[in-house]
């Protein structure tokens, strides 16, 4: 089985801009990603790659802290399925 906790050796980051320029290609304007809130690796790596920061170029007055001193980086997009049953 695969070390996952060994150091990163820029797969995912390859991909990620095989994916981003093939879209921007196509005519693309956003891409989406899908993971669970607890899968903190897959959080981190995607907040990595920021997207607020390009957001700012656009309206600068998107502060660089807000509550807590947390630094605004990332915008998060959170879902609720309703399909299927309900219970």
């Amino acid at each position: 089985m695969a070390d996952i906790d060994r150091e990163p050796i820029g797969v995912g980051s390859t991909l990620v801009a095989a994916v981003v320029d093939a879209a921007w290609k196509q005519g693309c304007r956003k891409l989406s990603v899908v993971t669970s809130n607890d899968n903190v690796r897959a959080l981190s790596f995607y907040q990595r790659r920021g997207t607020v920061e390009k957001l700012r170029r656009i309206k600068p007055e998107i502060p660089k802290l807000r509550r807590n001193d947390i630094p605004i980086r990332d915008e998060l997009e959170l879902a609720l399925d309703l399909g299927g049953s309900r219970a």
